[in-house]
């Protein structure tokens, strides 16, 4: 009286081979190249959201730089 996954379930063993795929792993210079573009991409919407925001805020309020 076992619980495996073909005994609970009433298949005959044909479901097993569906199961997740794992996928190859990535080599560790692309890794860091990956990280770094994320770094840059972040800093990028950041500087230019922090533009948009100061000048908004400029034109409302009449500062100057």
């Amino acid at each position: 009286m076992g619980f495996g996954r073909n005994e609970a379930s009433g298949d005959s063993g044909g479901s097993t081979s569906m199961g997740l795929q794992r996928l190859p792993s990535a080599a560790q210079p692309e890794i860091m190249r990956a990280a770094e573009k994320d770094d840059q991409h972040a800093t990028f919407v950041y500087d230019a959201y922090h533009d948009a925001f100061w000048h908004k805020c400029k034109s409302c309020s009449g500062l100057s730089e």
